[in-house]
């Protein structure tokens, strides 16, 4: 999975937060959010012998590991360390403001040094092959303007770094705390918005003032990923909320139960016979299909189960094609093949139901006893894929 892919929803690193056991609860709430460690500082680790900042539970994943540190050479070797560890990613902190952080050249002081910050990421880059980012912001103080961002921005890519997580404000060094930095400087989306813009292929994760749902989604339209903070620790089911609404398409597309009839279901849908119900995939009879999965797995057939998931197919597909077709018509994605994927599969699904029986489990029954069946059928994943949809 590449950057983007997994980044799409991830939680910030803070302080005295963001522990291993708050890492923890944040994952059993959301599978999928990409959580970052508290800061660690190289000194910590290098002078301090402080490995035990580095702990964390194998559930976490993916989790990244921020470091603070000035000297490349540190960087370098505590990077090497946390890959070893089994980390998924290093993130430098290019944005704490605070006077003791400051006082070790690191942090938001960094954003006046951008051929430094430069050359402490290039560097960590050649010595690892997980992927790394840096956590910066807008600016500090009076290099604040769109035109200093950008140029700071451009030197960091054209080194070789694509990852940026960028919160939307500027830093003040001296005249506030870390907290009031949090919340006094003005947003302004609109930089990270237009850094975008002049440099498609970068990846950038937006943080600062995320507060509910419908913000973050927004955001999803203009920059790659979201980032959280004191949201995620104040109101940690907003992550649930934002997951189920970023990947439950995905979800319904991967979800499986296990059953070794539910890909035989799958394989002999009218879906891909289209016409010819009675050859799936037009390449042979059902009947011999069945009699070569049989005989290849060693299983006994139950033709009621069978049903059982041949329905189960056709309501997930059902759900799938009709979120396209929902895209389409909300103007989320005006590819034509979404309209086209929710208007045919329903089609050729109802009349499978519908049809005469063919020789299947219910030949017996007379045709209007069939039809009544096959109603409550449509009847029935209609029903669902309305309550999963809409």
């Amino acid at each position: 999975m590449n950057f983007i892919d997994n980044h799409k929803l991830c939680v910030a690193p803070m302080m005295q937060y963001t522990d291993m056991h708050d890492r923890y609860l944040l994952r059993l709430i959301s599978k999928h959010a990409f959580l970052y460690t508290e800061m660690v500082t190289t000194n910590s680790l290098v002078f301090g012998d402080a490995y035990h900042q580095l702990n964390y539970n194998n559930e976490e994943h993916p989790v990244a590991i921020q470091f603070g540190g000035y000297e490349i050479k540190d960087l370098v070797e505590c990077s090497k360390k946390a890959e070893k560890l089994g980390f998924d990613e290093i993130n430098l902190n290019v944005g704490c403001p605070s006077d003791r952080v400051q006082k070790g050249k690191f942090g938001a002081i960094l954003m006046l040094e951008p051929n430094h910050v430069a050359n402490i990421l290039s560097s960590i880059q050649d010595e690892v092959s997980i992927p790394v980012s840096i956590k910066c912001r807008l600016g500090v103080d009076d290099k604040d303007s769109y035109e200093y961002f950008s140029e700071f921005v451009n030197t960091i890519f054209e080194s070789g770094i694509k990852n940026f997580i960028i919160h939307a404000r500027k830093g003040y060094l001296k005249g506030l705390s870390p907290r009031q930095n949090r919340s006094i400087p003005p947003l302004k989306y609109d930089y990270v918005y237009r850094i975008k813009k002049e440099i498609p292929n970068i990846n950038i994760i937006i943080n600062g003032g995320i507060k509910n749902t419908i913000d973050g989604l927004e955001h999803l339209n203009h920059v790659d990923g979201i980032m959280l903070g004191r949201e995620a620790y104040d109101n940690p089911m907003i992550l649930l909320d934002l997951e189920n609404k970023i990947t439950w398409i995905l979800d319904w597309e991967i979800a499986h139960f296990g059953d070794p009839l539910e890909d035989l279901a799958c394989a002999l849908s009218p879906i891909w016979s289209w016409t010819e119900h009675s050859r799936p995939a037009y390449l042979i009879d059902r009947d011999d299909a069945l009699e070569i999965w049989k005989n290849t797995s060693g299983l006994t057939l139950n033709p009621k189960d069978l049903e059982w998931w041949e329905l189960f197919s056709c309501v997930k597909g059902l759900a799938i094609w009709i979120s396209a077709g929902n895209e389409f018509n909300t103007f989320k994605n005006p590819d034509p093949i979404n309209l086209f994927s929710a208007w045919l599969p329903f089609d050729l699904r109802c009349y499978w139901w519908w049809r005469p029986a063919d020789g299947r489990a219910g030949a017996g029954r007379s045709q209007p006893q069939r039809r009544a069946r096959a109603r409550s059928r449509v009847g029935i994943c209609v029903c669902v894929c309305v309550c999963v949809c809409v």
